[in-house]
């Protein structure tokens, strides 16, 4: 399967006005100044067909035997998902408050399952549909969303794969007028090493031409390095 690059992502949603701008209170109930109206590209056939292909490409190795998405709009993912992996496709449901599996669905013991929603803020919804799959002894291989609203900040504990990011709270913030300053500290590229840190989400070190030290030859826009010394010193105090 051909790649889908975000900025191809973004298109569709453009092009489908499935990005509308404004002042939206959202189900998690967090304010923003973007709101991502997933119906109005999952209309379209053609274009939900597409962003799907993308989510199976990222899965096409993983062995999936299964694609599970919540009610509504996982409904039409999982299906879509599931015809491009060549799995069956089933949805949970509400029952009395609970995230529950009904007409007739069923996930033997050892399954191993993909989870799919379109729009993720908190993960609600998805942390429930995880848990439904746990509990009928499924194996979970991963998650796919069409977008994350959360910046990546939503921790599911299994690999997470999105079609597009956005950031709730820098939004906002960039909404009213405020400016976001990148600060870079001192580190040492030797404790970056041990600490086994990925450059992704945090920034490329910079190495310096003319360090104060050899310890602090690189800087980053992470300050876990320096708090790690700072727990290492006082314990040792």
């Amino acid at each position: 399967m051909a790649v889908l690059e975000e900025k191809d992502v973004m298109k569709m949603l453009e092009e489908t006005e499935a990005v509308l701008h404004g002042h939206f209170l959202l189900t998690s109930g967090l304010h923003s100044p973007m709101y991502v109206e997933k119906f109005n590209v999952l209309q379209h056939p053609k274009y939900t067909e597409r962003l799907c292909q993308e989510i199976a490409r990222r899965y096409e190795n993983d062995n999936v035997e299964l694609v599970v998405g919540p009610m509504t709009g996982g409904i039409l993912l999982a299906h879509e998902v599931g015809k491009a992996l060549g799995t069956r496709a089933i949805f949970t449901e509400r029952e009395n408050g609970k995230m529950t599996l009904r007409r007739g669905f069923q996930i033997p013991a050892g399954t191993r399952v993909l989870v799919v929603e379109d729009i993720v803020t908190t993960g609600g919804s998805v942390k429930e549909v995880m848990e439904v799959v746990k509990e009928h002894g499924g194996e979970l291989v991963g998650v796919g969303l069409l977008v994350d609203r959360s910046g990546g900040k939503v921790d599911f504990g299994v690999r997470t794969e999105a079609q597009r990011t956005l950031d709730v709270i820098n939004d906002t913030m960039r909404a009213s007028g405020l400016n976001e300053t990148m600060t870079y500290s001192f580190a040492d590229p030797h404790e970056l090493e041990r600490l086994r840190m990925s450059t992704e989400g945090m920034g490329v070190p910079v190495e310096l031409l003319n360090p104060l030290n050899a310890e602090q030859s690189v800087m980053r826009q992470s300050i876990i390095p320096g708090l790690m010394r700072s727990v290492a010193y006082n314990q040792s105090r």
